[in-house]
């Protein structure tokens, strides 16, 4: 168990926050067999095959499940590697790369998702031996989150005022804070349910092309275009924005935006 515990705790502290993005699911989820025929022979044993980590709330995720790998063989077998349907999902194995012989070492799995409300599965293989083989985990969880921002608002194209919608989903208040970047525009002062405001787009083009902004400052320029997605015609295409908030749970929203509206047409579109 403390092995385990171990394990678990250098996943946690080793996982580099990633540059969070959409992940289309993998599928419906399907029960999936613990032990296949093949793993018989193989000499090693991957379980359990489904991890349901439950209700997801970028506010308060899960911690790390395990899934335990078993050398039954008689000689070293290589692992270390891992892919995955969705970068939301992350797999560490603790700097292990070969378990002995009769050995067994359990890999920490943890999510960073990036979704929309409700249901989601994606995949993650293990890939063990040499040559290596995929042993296929599915991975299952409920995004429910207590603050969210309505995508809806994220395109320029869809939305040209650059209208910012947080939402509390629980019922309770929330209030905006700060933005990081700090964007110079301003928002409601008191808590509700929902906060509206506008970041508009005019104002992200100025601050792009290096135009001086009343209100901003330099090096506070400088961090937002730093930020910017560009194309290669070097107009911007996305931005994402940090809103600190007040709330229960929430201490932080991300505010996209998405300059789909740019001239040039066969740029692809922010994140």
């Amino acid at each position: 168990m403390d092995r385990v515990a171990s394990l678990l705790a250098v996943a946690v502290l080793s996982v580099i926050p990633l540059q969070l993005v959409q992940c289309g699911d993998a599928g419906s989820i399907e029960p999936a067999s613990s032990r296949s025929e093949d793993e018989t022979t193989r000499g090693w044993l991957v379980e359990p095959r489904v991890l349901d980590f439950g209700r997801y709330s970028s506010c308060d995720p899960p911690g790390p499940l395990a899934v335990r790998i078993a050398n039954r063989s008689e000689t070293p077998l290589p692992i270390g590697d891992w892919t995955s349907s969705c970068r939301c999902v992350v797999a560490n194995f603790g700097g292990v790369t070969a378990l002995p012989p009769g050995e067994t070492l359990d890999v920490a799995v943890s999510l960073s998702p990036w979704g929309m409300p409700g249901p989601h599965g994606h995949d993650l293989d293990l890939m063990i031996g040499r040559p290596p083989e995929a042993a296929r985990i599915r991975i299952s969880y409920r995004m429910d989150p207590e603050v969210s921002v309505d995508r809806g608002f994220a395109s320029r194209k869809g939305n040209p005022a650059g209208l910012v919608r947080i939402e509390a989903n629980d019922g309770g208040l929330v209030k905006v804070l700060s933005l990081d970047p700090p964007i110079p525009v301003s928002w409601p002062e008191d808590a509700a349910p929902a906060v509206e405001f506008e970041i508009p787009w005019g104002l992200l083009d100025r601050i792009a092309g290096g135009e001086q902004v009343d209100g901003l400052e330099a090096e506070d320029a400088d961090a937002i275009r730093s930020r910017m997605r560009r194309g290669d015609d070097g107009a911007w295409r996305g931005l994402w924005i940090r809103a600190n908030i007040e709330h229960p749970v929430c201490d932080s929203v991300s505010i996209p935006r998405s300059n789909d509206a740019s001239p040039s047409r066969s740029l692809p579109s922010a994140p």
